[in-house]
């Protein structure tokens, strides 16, 4: 038994054989490559994450983490905080919904507690999720899931 089923590319089809799945092979004239070794990169080995002991700091968590991308940002603004704390600075967390949903908001309750915040601004977003979770216990519905069925959002 031969059959072709079309692939989304209009030039290439899968081929079915006797049960056996085949599709040509890619032509690759006019490819053009170059060394890996001379292109860009942002992350390199020795900007890598290291696993801590159990009985590291936080301050020695924090140096632990790869020295590329967020982790960078999460140094600097960990940080600024422990510089305005120390120097009575007044400091104030502006947020989206993502630091709440994702079962940060203990932290931010923890650091409002022991001072170390002043005061939190959020989003609409962050104060449902924030909302939920204290109403229902759970928050995050799943957009793709009820969108297009009209529900996204309408739950009460």
């Amino acid at each position: 038994m031969n059959q072709s089923i079309p692939l989304h590319a209009s030039h290439c089809a899968l081929h079915v054989h006797d049960g056996v799945h085949s599709c040509p092979p890619f032509d690759l004239h006019g490819l053009k490559t170059y060394e890996l070794m001379n292109r860009p990169s942002k992350v390199f080995v020795e900007d890598l994450g290291k696993p801590v002991s159990p009985d590291q700091t936080i301050g020695g968590w924090l140096d632990s983490l790869p020295h590329s991308l967020a982790a960078n940002d999460l140094r600097k603004v960990s940080g600024h905080l422990c510089r305005a704390h120390r120097d009575g600075r007044t400091i104030v967390a502006a947020l989206g919904g993502h630091v709440i949903k994702t079962g940060c908001g203990p932290y931010l309750i923890d650091w409002v507690r022991k001072g170390i915040v002043k005061a939190v601004v959020m989003n609409g977003s962050a104060a449902i999720h924030d909302f939920e979770l204290a109403l229902a216990g759970k928050t995050s519905e799943d957009v793709g899931a009820t969108l297009h069925e009209g529900k996204f959002g309408m739950a009460r």
